[in-house]
């Protein structure tokens, strides 16, 4: 019975005229280094409370005219101030896209870093689960980074085909449904809750797009330029 009134309700979902749709996301947030062995208790005392803080947040999307607004919203009363690594994470973690593209929110330059390494094509398989609510596929790609290889990691969403919104999440792009799981081994995105409602606003500061590829070369210019300026006034 529930599983016949989950098929009605996303029937008469995908016939409604929608202005836009909000999606709440659980958060988990993963560490590459292990920090389990005593030489890195130091380590540990100062990730621990990041990622703490990362994974009691929320991941939000925003889906309106064909756009996704992605970002992360810490828990109320949640304290950034002595937690650096999650406060820079969760300021960098706002994302817009399309169908055809995808990129981070540059607040800093008021641009959008395009996400040039998901170019390859997506796997989908038949396999089928349910996630709030929904049946989804599972899709898979490589995230390939041309000139930063050591980045390049393995992408895995599932998306209801019974939401046909096209603009994705994050860089995961260009699937024909909702996302309503993501894991790139990094961040793992997980849908408890979707909601419709009226209004209808993606406005950004943004001013240019530049290529994650370059934006990671300017950065590593600046970085460089830093370090040289303290060399010699020392």
């Amino acid at each position: 019975m529930r599983f016949t009134i989950s098929i009605i309700f996303v029937f008469s979902f995908n016939l409604l005229c929608y202005s836009q749709l909000q999606i709440e996301y659980s958060v988990k947030y993963f560490t590459k280094k292990r920090v389990d062995s005593e030489k890195n208790e130091n380590y540990r005392n100062l990730l621990e409370p990041s990622v703490k803080v990362l994974n009691s947040s929320s991941g939000i999307l925003n889906v309106c005219d064909n756009q996704s607004y992605f970002s992360i919203i810490p828990e109320n009363g949640a304290d950034l101030a002595n937690v650096v690594l999650a406060k820079v994470l969760i300021e960098n973690s706002s994302w817009l896209s399309s169908a055809d593209e995808s990129g981070n929110v540059d607040r800093r330059f008021k641009r959008l870093v395009v996400a040039d390494y998901n170019t390859n094509k997506w796997k989908i398989g038949n396999e089928a689960k349910i996630i709030a609510g929904y049946s989804c596929l599972k899709a898979t790609k490589k995230l390939s980074f041309t000139e930063y290889p050591n980045l390049d990691r393995d992408l895995e969403v599932w998306f209801t085909p019974d939401i046909a919104v096209d603009s994705g999440l994050r860089d995961a792009i260009g699937l024909p449904g909702l996302i309503l799981y993501y894991n790139d081994q990094q961040w793992e995105f997980v849908a408890s809750e979707i909601i419709e409602k009226d209004n209808c606003n993606i406005t950004l500061p943004i001013n240019e797009k530049i290529s994650f590829t370059e934006s990671n070369k300017e950065a590593s210019k600046r970085l460089k330029d830093k370090r040289s300026r303290s060399r010699n006034n020392n």
